[in-house]
């Protein structure tokens, strides 16, 4: 049993097995439906974003884009993502806006990657490999625990277990909080600053003529 107002930062980890496994199961769930919308949209839709990345691929190749503006937007998105989670663990709908948030992560990667396979080949595993998984590795781990922590939260606030202190916990929760960012703060750092560095160094060879 936990003391009254100790902040056992390690209890969140330790007691999260489950609800990690659950979160993953949600976003790999997440995944698979992005993977099919894509594979079901019309050669017409498929064109139009074939297109779309052609040209980002050419102004990329040839404008100057400032990283540090790249940089303050990828950290604003995921942060109010983020935000909103936490404030919203806090609720009884905390576990289930998190679980929603968690599949929705899952549905855009899957997607993405399905459509550059399928409308861009190699090239476009080359532009996963490049473009989108750097910045993910440490994205994607943040956000789930992220989640994990907050789903946890938003059941034993609910339960109002007496395992659960309104100080010790609030603060064990929000100092986990604070550490996954980190993993937000790196990974936005890669899709701003290091991501559009390669991807602008292989730009002329994803482009389909």
């Amino acid at each position: 049993m936990r003391r009254r107002g100790k902040i056992d930062l390690p209890y969140l980890f330790k007691n999260n097995t489950v609800i990690f496994l659950l979160v993953t199961f949600l976003f790999t769930i997440g995944i698979v439906i992005g993977a099919l919308i894509s594979k079901g949209m019309n050669y017409s839709d498929k064109q139009d974003l074939v297109v779309y990345l052609n040209n980002f691929f050419q102004i990329i190749n040839k404008e100057n884009v400032n990283l540090f503006v790249l940089f303050f937007n990828s950290l604003k998105s995921n942060l109010i993502i983020i935000l909103l989670v936490w404030i919203i663990s806090f609720t009884i709908f905390g576990s289930i806006i998190a679980s929603i948030a968690t599949i929705i992560k899952g549905i855009t990667l899957g997607f993405t990657i399905s459509f550059l396979l399928i409308g861009f080949g190699w090239r476009g595993f080359i532009f996963f490999l490049t473009g989108i998984l750097p910045q993910n590795i440490f994205l994607i781990p943040g956000f789930l625990m992220i989640c994990a922590n907050s789903i946890t939260y938003s059941i034993k606030s609910y339960k109002k277990s007496r395992y659960i202190s309104n100080s010790g916990d609030f603060a064990t929760y929000s100092i986990s909080l604070v550490i996954f960012l980190l993993l937000i703060l790196v990974g936005s750092f890669v899709e701003s600053f290091i991501s559009p560095a390669i991807v602008k160094g292989l730009s002329a060879y994803l482009t389909i003529q």
